[in-house]
């Protein structure tokens, strides 16, 4: 794929991979190339062609004054904002100024103004979806599910991500007309309504759902929630919540942002949905944040078995020692939220809004697939 931004920077010709892609990389690179230039090159050259449409569509028009920037830099400098770890523009933007390989990764000749970078991350976020528009296309090119590809096992958990922003303020509730007291009558046409609107739960309504109707009665605004960690202990936090589904392998297949608050439970089933669609798989491995009847009797209707751990739970069956052996697997999302956020993505966002962080977690989500599967086939190659 040759480089489609109008200024002279890096042809991203091999997959970069391999031996001979690093020395491909090496020789366009003025100074000495290090991983995170190497993951960065791969993820442009995975995550670039894989957009629905041509970022010039989204290219801001002007008559008169200067040229505006061309919109590929500003995606590229998104994508190498969380694997060079800066949390803010002013810092990104120093980082620009004495790397000049990271400068012709991004394909910028001139360094614009911390301004223009948040003016364009906006643009960015509210068109793309790196869920949906890449990460999707790329779980699809990995994993052809019309040649038989498959995976053993998904792995499904969440992660707090704190956010510096204000707590949207619950909307009143409508109360509605007046709603007759007491008893409903024996057999009425009101007595049926009433049982059948407060017979199912969130979960249960998610069943017949579509995928879009079911995500959007999620709260995806910036909220608070607490999460009892390993050792016991309960902290609190304001933000939002990452909620991600990966391979055995730690490779993301889908993820989704929403409110801190929402419980665990209510994404399992709209997750579970998204990740049958891009791959084929056997089982769902999920923590005891997920135990309900509804979710395991789902995903057995789908063929496929829930391994959700049971806890200490009144009448709770525990694991047979081979469900208990194939569950320790599902500690590889835990490893790959760790390395988000050791790694990925920074202690600090300072952003707002829903559709920016859902952006920017989606880049850190797809630079760690693409470093992830450059991990796997470094070792295959080694023990080829």
């Amino acid at each position: 794929m040759t480089n489609t931004v109008p200024h002279p920077t890096v042809e991203f010709q091999p997959l970069l991979f391999s031996a001979k892609g690093k020395e491909e990389l090496s020789r366009c690179c003025i100074f000495p190339v290090t991983e995170e230039h190497e993951i960065l090159a791969a993820t442009i050259k995975i995550a670039e062609p894989k957009l629905p449409f041509s970022l010039d569509r989204l290219q801001p028009e002007r008559r008169t004054g200067r040229k505006p920037y061309p919109i590929h830099t500003f995606f590229r400098f998104q994508l190498a904002m969380p694997i060079f770890r800066q949390s803010t523009f002013k810092d990104m933007r120093k980082l620009l100024f004495i790397d000049n390989n990271l400068k012709a990764l991004c394909g910028f000749e001139c360094i614009p103004s911390e301004a223009t970078f948040s003016r364009y991350l906006k643009i960015l976020s509210e068109n793309i979806s790196m869920d949906y528009d890449v990460l999707r296309p790329m779980n699809e090119t990995f994993f052809p599910r019309d040649e038989g590809e498959f995976i053993i096992h998904v792995c499904r958990d969440s992660t707090a991500i704190p956010a510096r922003e204000t707590v949207a303020k619950k909307p009143p509730k409508d109360k509605g007309p007046p709603k007759k007291r007491g008893r409903k009558k024996k057999g009425s046409q009101e007595e049926k309504e009433y049982l059948e609107r407060d017979k199912r739960t969130v979960i249960e309504k998610q069943v017949t759902q579509p995928l879009e109707e079911a995500f959007s009665h999620l709260n995806t605004e910036c909220s608070w929630s607490g999460k009892r960690n390993s050792q016991g202990k309960t902290s609190f936090w304001r933000g939002y919540k990452l909620h991600l589904d990966t391979t055995d392998t730690g490779i993301p297949l889908s993820y989704v942002v929403t409110g801190a608050n929402v419980h665990d439970s209510q994404v399992a089933i709209p997750l579970e949905k998204m990740t049958q669609l891009r791959v084929r798989h056997f089982y769902s491995l999920m923590d005891s944040g997920y135990y309900a009847g509804v979710i395991q009797n789902f995903i057995d209707d789908t063929g496929r078995v829930a391994l959700i751990d049971p806890a200490k739970r009144i009448g709770s069956v525990p694991f047979c020692p081979a469900k208990k052996h194939r569950y320790k697997i599902r500690t590889t999302v835990e490893r790959a939220n760790a390395h988000l956020k050791d790694w990925l993505i920074p202690k600090n966002l300072c952003i707002r809004g829903h559709k920016k962080m859902d952006f920017v977690l989606g880049c850190a989500v797809v630079a760690l697939a693409v470093a992830q599967m450059r991990f796997l086939l470094q070792e295959r190659q080694k023990t080829a």
